[in-house]
């Protein structure tokens, strides 16, 4: 087989495990959001409840600590390009 279409086979074979690795970890971000997300609606609907004074600061906040902490849970937990070549060996049946 000549150079060319190895590199071209290669290609396409990593754009496929590429492919698989960026759904599974868009789908392990959304589902990773949902608890910071409620916890800082939760503090703002809390915090208005309460003081109802500086509401647009608090939810800042809130919402800055809640992507800061969605930030930290999806790095520890992204899929890697290994696991995406099983899952794609996988579903080939291979």
């Amino acid at each position: 087989m000549p150079a060319g279409d190895e590199r071209r086979r290669s290609a396409l074979i990593h754009s496929r495990i590429a492919r698989i690795r960026r759904r599974l970890n868009s789908e392990l971000w959304l589902r990773l959001a949902v608890a910071p997300v409620w916890t800082a609606a939760t503090v703002v609907a809390l915090h208005r409840l309460l003081l109802r004074d500086h509401t647009e600061i608090a939810a800042a906040i809130a919402f800055s600590g809640a992507l800061v902490w969605w930030g930290w849970r999806t790095r520890r937990w992204q899929v890697g390009v290994e696991e995406a070549a099983v899952l794609l060996d996988r579903s080939a049946q291979a």
